[in-house]
């Protein structure tokens, strides 16, 4: 995570399922941090499912990034 703080910390489950579940709540996305984590972070968090990437997107995303594509490319093997 991010800002190394746990996500609704000061609610307890019923809230959060209220909250998250029927009211749409999310977490809020940070300010600062690294770009490319606040980009993928945004794209998860699509309200609509359809519009979020799979795994192998994000990693397609991600993979020009990544210094040592080689360990990407045995992850996605184990996930395709």
């Amino acid at each position: 995570m991010i800002t190394c703080e746990i996500p609704y910390y000061n609610m307890n489950v019923n809230e959060i399922i209220l909250k998250v579940g029927w009211e749409g709540k999310q977490v809020e996305i940070p300010t600062r941090g690294n770009p490319l984590i606040i980009e993928i972070m945004k794209m998860c968090l699509n309200l609509e499912r359809e519009n979020r990437p799979t795994f192998k997107e994000i990693i397609d995303h991600l993979q020009p990034k990544l210094k040592d594509s080689r360990k990407t490319k045995v992850i996605m093997r184990n996930f395709s």
